[in-house]
């Protein structure tokens, strides 16, 4: 089975000139129920001040209101293709790009089982993105690739339709 038949890859957040300089932006929602995790890949261009925040946010559907803060895991790219550790984040927290890097790379992964134990019921996921001290455009797109299929084959279930 080659990787497009075992992974779900989702367009969260096109690239856009202005990708987290409004007050809150959302990624597409993505639902867990066919999934073990969610991994949003964070992909920036060059700035020196936006140092927005991202936090995991749950909810019961694709369509509904995605309100619940869940715990995550991150890591950031510090040269090149080399990633530091894996840091876990509690709900309710946030992780905020650097604002001193430029054409950063950050992923963010999030555990179906988390989901659930944080807020029974809920199995839909999304990034929020939302301004930081330091505001400022910047090109930018998010990625969502969902893993851990229950039923993987050629033509994945889709993730943002319940």
């Amino acid at each position: 089975m080659i990787l497009s038949e075992r992974l779900k890859v989702v367009n969260g957040l096109p690239p856009k000139a202005d990708a987290f300089v409004a007050a809150a932006n959302l990624t597409d929602i993505v639902s867990l129920k066919n999934y073990k995790y969610a991994t949003f890949i964070i992909l920036t261009g060059v700035t020196a001040a936006n140092d927005s925040v991202l936090s995991v946010v749950a909810g019961k559907t694709v369509g509904g209101t995605v309100d619940q803060t869940v715990p995550f895991k991150y890591r950031k790219c510090v040269t090149g293709d080399t990633f530091g550790a894996l840091t876990d984040v509690a709900a309710g927290s946030t992780v905020a790009l650097t604002i001193s890097v430029a054409n950063q790379m950050l992923i963010i992964e999030v555990d179906a089982d988390a989901v659930e134990g944080a807020h029974p019921g809920y199995d839909c996921v999304g990034l929020k993105v939302a301004d930081g001290s330091n505001v400022a455009a910047q090109y930018g797109a998010i990625a969502i690739v969902l893993s851990g299929a229950r039923y993987a084959d050629e033509a994945s279930p889709s993730a943002i339709i319940d």
